[in-house]
C-alpha cells in the first residue's frame, strides 16, 4: 500500500484499489504466468479466443488426421483449469471459448488441443486486459443475448453480463438445456436465466447497504422478445414458454427489472454466444 492506493493478492488474483481515483482493478497476473509456463508465449498476436473454423472442427471424431494426443504431451484439462480460473475471475471476453472447450477437453484430439492452445495464447497475449470498477455513480444493469441452434445438438448458446461500476462482475456463457424452435424462444430462455441472477444480486446489494431503488435495466437485442414480454398475450406458438413469460412479466410489473431493446451491434453479451470474427469480437471486448 502506498498513499491512496492499495494492492491485495487473493487466490491468484491481484486487486488494485485507488482511493483517489475511486477505482478498483482486478487482474490475474500470477495465474497467467502459470499459463506462460504451460503453453509459452504466442509467436504472433492472437486476436480472438476462438475462431469459427476451430469450432466447426471440435466435433470431429478421432482419426489419422485428427489423432488423440497423449496427456503426457499436452494436458487439455490442466491448461483449461488455469484458463477457467482466469476467465471466471476477470476475463468475460473469453467465457464462450472456455465453456465450449470445457465440453470437449476429455477428447484430447489434435483439433481440441490446438483450440485449447489458441485460447491460452489469447489470454497470455491480452494479459493487460483487466476489469476496472469505478465508484462515480455506479449503476446496476444487465445485457443478455442468445444465438440460435448453433450447436450440433441444435440447442442455443446464451450469455448474460451483469455490470456495476462500469464493468461486468457476474457473467455466464452456457448451452441451453433444450432446443428452441425460434430465436425469440431462445432469447426468452436466456432472459429468464439472466433475471434469476439480477434478482439475487438486488437482494445481496440491499443486504450490504446498496439497495436498488429503481428497476434494473436489462438490455436485449431481440425486439420480438421485448414485445412479447411487454404485453399479456401468449401466442399459440409460445404456450410451452408460458411459465417463463409469466415469470419475466411478473418481475417487470413489480418494477424490479425493466427490459430495454439494444442493437445487436452494441450488445456486449454477443461475445458469449458464438465465435465472432476478430473485428466483431474486438468491438465488444
Amino acid at each position: 500500500s502506498t498513499g491512496d492506493a492499495e494492492d491485495h493478492d487473493f487466490l491468484g488474483l491481484h486487486i488494485h484499489h485507488d482511493r483517489a481515483r475511486r477505482t478498483a482493478t482486478l487482474g490475474a497476473p500470477r495465474l497467467i504466468e502459470k499459463l506462460v509456463a504451460a503453453v509459452g508465449v504466442p509467436p504472433a498476436p492472437v486476436l480472438a479466443p476462438v475462431i469459427p473454423a476451430q469450432v466447426e472442427r471440435l466435433d470431429l471424431d478421432p482419426s489419422d488426421t485428427n489423432p488423440v494426443v497423449p496427456e503426457s504431451d499436452f494436458n487439455c484439462r490442466a491448461v483449461l483449469g488455469l484458463v477457467l480460473w482466469v476467465v471466471l475471475a476477470c476475463r468475460p471476453d473469453a467465457c464462450y471459448a472456455a465453456a465450449l472447450l470445457a465440453r470437449h477437453a476429455p477428447k484430447q484430439t489434435r483439433q481440441v488441443v490446438d483450440a485449447t492452445k489458441h485460447l491460452a495464447h489469447y489470454i497470455v497475449h491480452t494479459r493487460d486486459r483487466v476489469l476496472t470498477f469505478r465508484g462515480e455513480r455506479p449503476t446496476f444493469r444487465a445485457f443478455v443475448d442468445s444465438s440460435f441452434a448453433n450447436d450440433p445438438s441444435r440447442r442455443s448458446w446464451y450469455c448474460f453480463l451483469l455490470y456495476y461500476g462500469g464493468a461486468p462482475f457476474d457473467f455466464t456463457s452456457k448451452l441451453s438445456s433444450c432446443v428452441s424452435p425460434s430465436t425469440r424462444d431462445a432469447e426468452i430462455i436466456a432472459a429468464v436465466e439472466c433475471l434469476k441472477h439480477v434478482l439475487g444480486f438486488r437482494i445481496l446489494m440491499a443486504e450490504v447497504g446498496e439497495p436498488q431503488s429503481d428497476a434494473t435495466k436489462v438490455y436485449i437485442d431481440n425486439m420480438a422478445c421485448v414485445d412479447g414480454i411487454s404485453n399479456d398475450r401468449i401466442r399459440s406458438a409460445s404456450r410451452w414458454q408460458s411459465i417463463r413469460l409469466a415469470f419475466v412479466r411478473d418481475q417487470v410489473r413489480s418494477l424490479l427489472v425493466s427490459l430495454m431493446h439494444i442493437s445487436g451491434t452494441y450488445n456486449p453479451a454477443d461475445i458469449g454466444t458464438k465465435a465472432l470474427s476478430p473485428g466483431d469480437f474486438d468491438r465488444h471486448a
